[in-house]
């Protein structure tokens, strides 16, 4: 039994040296730190921001690979680790059970119902002889003890012939006497009666000495015993006194781990509010996204729209430009017949002017014609003016469109910025919505740990308040028996002194053993007195021995239950530093929650900081489509002008032609009148041609 306890022992201790403790497991050690580094480079890679949103995404999709990766051995190492402590808590339930098969008294097993743990289970003790001594004491005990084992193995031989002949003696008072007749009888023809009774009392005195000095040898032995089961007991209330500090110090280490218990509770409930905040912003980002949606929607279709009217506007502007080139082709043939008819009309003033006053009615209306002329010049040139107008006013309009096509386009390319960043912010959305339901998960599973830990925590409580109860009783069972060795002690030392008298009185009957046959009768009464008392101090010894053996045996379950002691509360060591790991785990479970947290929350922050540049951007784009909207006026405005324009164009047109119309009447009546002046020019001629030949002949006649 003891081999397969100290053999659990050694199971128990290696399992939690190997497994739990990071300085003796290498394996273990190593996992920590990989895994450390591990979430130390996906808070890295996390933590990296760049400028713009597109350069985030670009960062985003080039490190979500990593980032699967490095989730996934982070994973693989945590199940590794869970695997072991699975392993490692069933090799300890294993182990639990072994020591409770082994020792039932002391540990419940894990696999009782309440209604058996209630019932209680007679201590079951192995039967020792009364003098034997345990295996497990120190070194010097045992030489002491071995100095001693022949004296003990004489004692017991001669209370053994004691015994043998206290059962003799049991038969009546005249026992002794029947005995030393019978050996006197022997020798009935040879000696006296005197001499034979004196040889009797000699006999019979020297076996009382001989009584006497083992029994002297007896105590002096039963004292080295006692003496030895007081150090015994010293050391079992040291060892007692070192369980109550034990014990003492478990009592502060489990109220440190309540404390700790209630901080950790506390921070998960923190964390808990902190998810269910985490939950309403992401509600609310949802609630806004969609208003944003149906805003970007509402954007698209305005947008769809003042598209189709700048085509329309284009179409317009088309129509107008090719009637404005049509114009402006008439409007330069006038100008070239223009030019050729004041070309005309200057050789018209020329010869007019060399005209005399023949020429002044036609001078008249040369002037006139002039002065319509300079009209109709003033007139061309307020229609070139309005035409420049046209053509600024055309050329502002091509810049209106190209820059309204910019800002579409520019509108379109927000617009696919604003899609991919509405697909991003959804995946983003999933993953915060798939990163909550796995804290919530974690928290479940912390819930259900921090319920297991508090069962072990209550579990260990009970089994410290019963082992605190149980030492109550060995302290009590210990008092106990201190005062039955100082009872025991006294009634040696008295047994001892009424020895030492009874041997003065032998002395004494010695020195008067040459008396009369009254002495002898007097010395046989004493005799039997002294038989008696003789047989009562054996009685008395062997009630001392059995109690002797009774607080071995006493002091060996004394024993055995410290070494229970002793495992329990090295149990509750290791159980407590079990509990001290899952509170490290939970603790650093909580850090990982609360750096998701903290991650979530920073990602809540770029959500929340995409939504107000996407706003600002949906500000701007509603300005732009505010300010499209107003140039889309000024430019109904314009095109209303320009119609009114166009239409007093046309009606300065048509007046144009009518005044082009008249010049070309008044032009033919000018051409008539110019043919009625050349033919009286020539006919002037004519007639100044024969004035000159009559002259001449005139003349010549004259001359003649």
């Amino acid at each position: 039994m003891a081999a397969v306890s100290a053999h659990d022992s050694r199971q128990y201790s290696w399992l939690w040296v190997s497994h739990i403790s990071p300085k003796n497991s290498k394996w273990l050690q190593e996992n920590l730190s990989d895994m450390d580094t591990k979430v130390k480079a996906m808070i890295k890679l996390i933590n990296e921001d760049a400028d713009s949103f597109a350069r985030r995404a670009e960062m985003y999709y080039k490190k979500r690979p990593e980032l699967m990766k490095q989730v996934e051995e982070f994973y693989r190492a945590y199940r590794a680790l869970a695997e072991r402590y699975d392993q490692a808590t069933g090799a300890l339930r294993q182990a639990h059970r072994t020591i409770s098969e082994v020792f039932p008294n002391q540990m419940p097993s894990m696999d009782e119902s309440p209604s058996s743990a209630g019932q209680e289970v007679e201590p079951h003790t192995p039967e020792m002889p009364p003098l034997s001594r345990p295996t497990y004491e120190s070194d010097d005990h045992n030489s002491k003890r071995n100095g001693s084992h022949s004296q003990e193995t004489s004692a017991l031989s001669n209370r053994k012939s004691l015994k043998q002949s206290n059962d003799l003696s049991l038969g009546g008072e005249n026992a002794p006497r029947i005995v030393f007749d019978g050996k006197a009888r022997k020798g009935l023809n040879f000696e006296s009666p005197e001499v034979k009774g004196k040889e009797d009392i000699s006999n019979g005195i020297l076996n009382m000495q001989e009584e006497i000095s083992r029994l002297l040898a007896e105590n002096q032995n039963l004292k080295q015993q006692m003496l030895l089961e007081s150090e015994r007991a010293k050391k079992a209330a040291t060892e007692i006194q070192n369980q109550k500090d034990t014990a003492s110090q478990l009592n502060s280490e489990k109220d440190t781990s309540i404390l700790q218990y209630d901080q950790s509770t506390e921070r998960l409930s923190a964390l808990e509010s902190e998810l269910s905040k985490a939950q309403g912003d992401l509600k609310k980002l949802t609630d806004e996204m969609a208003l944003e949606v149906q805003k970007l929607n509402s954007a698209e279709s305005r947008n769809s729209m003042i598209q189709s009217e700048l085509e329309a506007l284009d179409q317009k502007v088309k129509l107008q430009q090719q009637e404005l080139d049509q114009k402006l082709k008439e409007l330069e043939n006038l100008h070239s017949s223009f030019q050729d008819e004041h070309e005309k009309r200057m050789h018209a003033e020329s010869a007019l002017l060399s005209k005399g006053k023949e020429g002044a009615q036609s001078k008249e209306e040369v002037q006139r014609l002039t002065i319509e002329i300079k009209m109709a010049n003033e007139n061309l040139d307020e229609l070139m003016q309005s035409k420049m107008h046209l053509e600024t006013a055309v050329c502002e309009l091509k810049m209106e469109v190209g820059s309204l096509t910019e800002q579409n386009h520019s509108s379109e390319l927000l617009i696919q910025q604003l899609r991919g960043e509405i697909n991003s912010l959804t995946d983003s959305r999933s993953e915060l919505q798939n990163e909550i339901q796995s804290i919530r998960g974690t928290m479940s599973q912390l819930s259900a740990e921090k319920d297991g830990g508090l069962l072990q925590h209550q579990q260990s409580v009970e089994r410290v308040s019963v082992l605190e109860s149980q030492l109550m009783n060995t302290q009590s069972e210990l008092e106990v028996n201190e005062n039955k060795v100082h009872i025991l002690m006294k009634d040696v030392e008295r047994k001892r002194e009424e020895i030492h008298s009874i041997h003065g009185q032998l002395q004494n009957e010695s020195d008067r053993r040459t008396q009369t046959q009254a002495a002898l009768l007097m010395s046989e009464s004493l005799h039997s007195k002294l038989e008696e008392e003789v047989k009562r101090l054996t009685q008395d010894l062997d009630t001392t021995i059995k109690k002797l053996s009774e607080l071995e045996n006493e002091k060996l379950n004394l024993e055995n239950t410290s070494t229970e002691l002793k495992k329990t509360i090295l149990g509750l060591n290791s159980e407590m530093d079990a509990s001290l790991l899952q509170q490290h785990q939970s603790l650093e479970k909580v850090s990982d929650l609360e750096l998701q947290l903290s991650e979530t929350k920073l990602k809540l922050e770029k959500s929340e900081q995409k939504m107000q540049l996407l706003e600002r951007e949906m500000g701007q784009m509603s300005e732009s489509v505010n300010s499209l909207e107003l140039t889309l006026k000024d430019e109904a405005g314009k095109r209303v002008q320009a119609e009114t324009s166009l239409r007093s164009m046309e009606n300065m047109y048509s007046q144009s032609q009518e005044e082009v119309s008249r010049l070309h009447r008044e032009t033919e009546k000018l051409n008539g009148k110019l043919n009625e002046l050349e033919n009286l020019s020539s006919e002037l001629k004519s007639s100044i041609l024969l004035l000159n030949t009559e002259k001449d002949a005139t003349l010549l006649e004259n001359q003649e």
